[in-house]
């Protein structure tokens, strides 16, 4: 097993073992210096930072990896390393299934990625105040993720 060195004894955001790597490293989190002693964790670390950057240029948002985080029992951090790391596989079926099989996941609208432009294209387009887009909008995104809500509700809605 890795031994890491690092000045805070709690675990980094909730999580242990490589995640908590991964997320010192990708996250720059002031942690002081890690010492990675073996050649296997430093791989670990470059996997999860690797993840982490597949993560954040996929199509995937917040609520679809707190979706995942939610089948995987792990933290939404965490629900992005294992977003990333399917991405990186192009297993993003995987994810898709992932996403779906979370039901009693709820979002916030914060949490859709959606724009307030977005939300003035979808009221002009679902004829509703914008506030009941949002609304609508939130609920949708909480059930397909927002991957699948761009797809195949957001790319049919006309230009505000």
């Amino acid at each position: 097993m890795a031994k890491v060195v690092a000045k805070r004894a709690e675990p980094l955001f909730g999580c242990v073992g490589p995640v908590a790597m991964w997320l010192a490293v990708a996250t720059e989190v002031a942690v002081g210096p890690l010492r990675v002693e073996n050649a296997s964790a430093r791989s670990s670390v470059a996997a999860g930072e690797a993840a982490l950057q597949s993560y954040a240029h996929s199509r995937y948002g917040h609520c679809g990896a707190k979706k995942v985080a939610d089948v995987w029992k792990t933290d939404v951090a965490g629900g992005k390393v294992v977003i990333g790391d399917k991405t990186r596989r192009r297993s993003t079926d995987l994810v898709d299934r992932d996403i779906a099989s979370a039901t009693g996941v709820r979002c916030a609208w914060d949490e859709t990625d959606l724009t307030f432009q977005d939300a003035q294209r979808l009221a002009a387009y679902w004829g509703r105040p914008m506030e009941a887009a949002k609304l609508k909008a939130t609920n949708m995104v909480s059930e397909m993720g927002t991957k699948k809500f761009r797809r195949t509700v957001l790319e049919h809605a006309p230009p505000a």
